[in-house]
């Protein structure tokens, strides 16, 4: 492959990140999709690459709720930031009496 220097910047990071064993992926079929070879890399100067994205995290507080006929309730929240959930759960917290069993999970997108 013959690189002028943009496109030897455009691809510097990736050939960078493919040294470093991150995965790699490639833009076609309208969809970014993994590189299966992990040993060899042939990019090509008219496709679109980039390193993969690491999966986005979030936080899930699983709690009960007592009801005021004597009877339970299991909910969840889902937030973005481990800041919010430790917000929500002091929240709860407050009301002992009322939420209880209050649980924390870190989570990906999949498992929402």
């Amino acid at each position: 492959m013959l690189l002028n220097r943009e496109q030897a910047q455009t691809l510097w990071p990736i050939i960078k990140a493919f040294g470093e064993g991150k995965t790699i992926q490639t833009f076609h079929n309208n969809q970014w999709s993994d590189l299966v070879y992990d040993k060899l890399l042939n990019l090509q100067t008219e496709y679109k690459y980039r390193m993969k994205p690491d999966p986005k995290v979030y936080y899930k507080i699983y709690f009960s709720i007592n009801r005021d006929d004597q009877s339970s309730i299991d909910n969840y929240y889902v937030f973005n930031s481990l800041d919010l959930a430790n917000e929500r759960i002091s929240m709860l917290q407050v009301e002992k009496d009322r939420y209880f069993n209050i649980r924390l999970f870190k989570i990906t997108e999949e498992e929402i």
